[in-house]
């Protein structure tokens, strides 16, 4: 190998391995769940539309009115509910970095 080819070899192979090393300063996604029940009985309310507000994040409520949706950055989360027969609700929370954060919304 010609010896003034060596320095630009190196260079590139340096640039390359920073262009596909994982960042050390990558914030970690996190899950946030809940429950949705209805404020005059308590009762779970099943396939209420639950989703992270300024995302494509959101999730269907089952059966017992809890839900799940992962993927989540973490900081301040702001969560909305809407089911056909109730009015919309919205609760908020701070999610930390990799964490898990529970709200329940009647």
């Amino acid at each position: 190998m010609n010896s003034r080819f060596v320095p630009k070899a190196i260079a590139i192979a340096a640039l390359l391995m920073t262009a596909v090393a994982p960042r050390s300063d990558a914030q970690t996604q996190g899950t946030v769940s809940g429950r949705v029940s209805d404020v005059s009985n308590g009762q779970p309310i099943p396939l209420a539309s639950v989703s992270i507000v300024g995302t494509g994040l959101g999730a269907q409520t089952n059966s017992q009115g809890q839900y799940s949706i992962r993927g989540v950055k973490p900081g301040r989360v702001e969560v909305r509910v809407l089911r056909v027969g109730y009015a919309e609700q919205r609760g908020s929370l701070v999610l930390a970095d990799g964490g898990s954060a529970t709200l329940d919304l009647r």
